[in-house]
């Protein structure tokens, strides 16, 4: 990093949004910049610090060089330039595919042209500007991907060398093809030697203009078949399979990060998805950090990957939020980002298409089509205000509750629930004084009802505790119980 260069270091921030909008490649440029500042105003205020730029890919070979050897960083400036403004670390996803590349296969292969859906449940319009090409396969021209992995690394490395004008913050973790699904072709579709000749490829293009940067192998999902089965036996999971078939062509050497998916999955399911791929990695001595690159829960009912979602309010998302985050730190997870924010609308602006609506996305976003908050929203903001930075994790076993200490700097923040509602007693509380806080904002007829200063509330009880013991009423609804 260059002398006066910034540093936004955000590593010992857990929590992120994956951010979407699958149709800036057809809005005019001052619209998508409004766009995208909306979005990281909310994530502000939400007090995230991570952003994926996921679906349908600005970081895109499509989009920067849709004509070969000419490079156009338009909408990659546009959102870098918004980000940092926000203090918010980008962890782009890299799509590997351009059109005159791909094309190259048809001419000299008869290969099958992959097909671009995202399944069921979410439909994204592609037109000849589409920022992933009709594809054949990995970049046909090996050498012409990295040469452009290597420009766009050198404009956001933050070396003084080429840099992006205006570059505060350095881009340092880069996401290699957005995840691979056996039933979704919309990311990588390929065989396993072909996608860890494609990481190799990345790594070594990235590392080699950027040694401190972080490569993130793109998400192993494996929720096919544990949506509808949760039992399922993973050793026979297409996914993991396919997974355990790059670690053993050595795809641990090039990469830093495993990302992982968990939509729509329950919170045992999640810890046992979880728990497998850890495994995996310590069977190949490959262990890496875990990020989970989505993870949601649902509000209203629809249908995910085939499966059928039960309706649920949006006080039941907003808990369900709070239970699997918690589950995933616990099981040691390093980051995990929320599916979705929903639909940032600019203040006053008139789009010339709609913001997104995809199916399951919508379901799972923090904000309502109106782009207003759900619940779900404001208990995001709560968690992170409470629980981000914390150091550690630990179960603690009270009888007929899920129970979990995070550790931060100053103090400690038991998160807890039950199945049933019932009374529980507790100990190993550090502090005389505690407040109890609810997971769920203060709600009348089914809407959010902010106090006379605009801010949201949640119930809270403030606590004295007796020889580091505390008795309380749980059910449901998580509760913090936050040392003073």
């Amino acid at each position: 990093m260059r002398l006066g260069m910034s540093k936004l270091s955000y590593d010992e921030n857990h929590f992120g949004i994956t951010d979407f909008d699958f149709w800036f490649h057809r809005r005019p440029l001052i619209e998508t910049k409004r766009i995208i500042e909306a979005a990281a105003c909310q994530m502000a205020d939400l007090g995230v610090h991570w952003d994926r730029v996921h679906l349908p890919g600005i970081f895109s070979w499509n989009i920067v060089e849709r004509s070969q050897g000419k490079y156009d960083w338009t909408l990659t400036d546009a959102l870098v330039k918004i980000a940092q403004k926000h203090k918010i670390r980008l962890s782009p996803n890299v799509w590997p595919y351009t059109a005159w590349d791909q094309e190259a296969y048809s001419k000299q292969e008869k290969r099958k042209v992959v097909d671009r859906g995202l399944g069921s449940g979410a439909q994204v319009p592609v037109d000849s500007f589409s920022p992933i090409p009709q594809r054949y396969g990995i970049p046909y021209d090996l050498n012409a991907y990295k040469a452009w992995l290597v420009a766009m690394t050198e404009r956001y490395d933050g070396d003084g060398r080429s840099d992006m004008p205006g570059l505060r913050y350095p881009i340092k973790h880069w996401e290699i093809a957005g995840g691979y699904r056996t039933i979704v072709p919309f990311f990588f579709t390929g065989t396993p030697r072909e996608f860890v000749t494609l990481l190799k490829s990345s790594y070594v293009a990235i590392k080699g203009e950027d040694p401190d940067s972080k490569i993130i192998n793109a998400g192993p999902v494996s929720l096919s078949k544990m949506l509808g089965e949760p039992a399922t036996d993973l050793d026979k999971d297409p996914e993991t399979v396919f997974f355990e078939e790059t670690l053993k062509l050595g795809c641990g050497d090039f990469f830093d990060v495993l990302s992982i998916m968990v939509n729509g999955l329950g919170e045992s399911s999640s810890l046992m998805l979880i728990n497998y791929y850890k495994d995996l990695l310590s069977k190949y001595t490959c262990e890496k950090p875990i990020w989970i690159s989505e993870i949601a829960s649902h509000c209203g009912e629809g249908n995910f990957m085939g499966q059928v979602l039960p309706y649920r309010t949006p006080e039941e998302q907003a808990i369900d939020l709070v239970k699997h985050l918690v589950i995933a730190f616990s099981a040691g997870v390093s980051k995990a980002f929320w599916t979705a924010l929903g639909p940032a609308v600019p203040k006053g602006a008139k789009l010339s298409e709609p913001l997104e609506s995809v199916g399951y996305i919508d379901m799972v976003s923090l904000l309502d089509g109106q782009g207003k908050g759900r619940p779900a929203y404001y208990t995001f903001k709560l968690v992170i205000s409470l629980l981000d930075k914390f150091r550690r994790v630990t179960p603690l076993r009270i009888e007929g509750a899920h129970a979990y200490r995070f550790d931060l700097k100053d103090r400690g923040i038991i998160v807890l629930w039950s199945d049933v509602r019932k009374r529980v007693e507790f100990g190993g509380l550090k502090s005389r004084n505690i407040v109890v806080i609810g997971s769920v904002p203060k709600m009348e007829k089914g809407k959010v009802v902010p106090d006379k200063q605009g801010q949201v509330q949640f119930n809270k009880e403030s606590k004295l505790t007796k020889d580091g013991k505390v008795s309380l009423q749980i059910g449901k609804e998580p509760l913090f119980v936050q040392e003073i």
